[in-house]
């Protein structure tokens, strides 16, 4: 949007740029779910709560 408010692009490249970007975050969030849901059934099938993970996607609050 910024640079097409600057005259860098016009109006079809900027649209298809923020299409490309929201479909990106929805693939991503997509595999998250996908990623929930098959540990959820592993904790099911093994009848265990799981380790914790060594990624944590949860955004960490920033200290000064």
């Amino acid at each position: 949007a910024a640079a097409y408010a600057r005259g860098e692009l016009d109006i079809t490249t900027a649209v298809l740029a923020q299409r490309q970007h929201t479909d990106a975050q929805a693939g991503y969030l997509d595999a998250v779910l996908a990623f929930d849901r098959a540990a959820i059934e592993l904790e099911g099938a093994v009848g265990a709560p799981l380790p914790a993970f060594a990624i944590d996607d949860t955004e960490k609050e920033s200290k000064p």
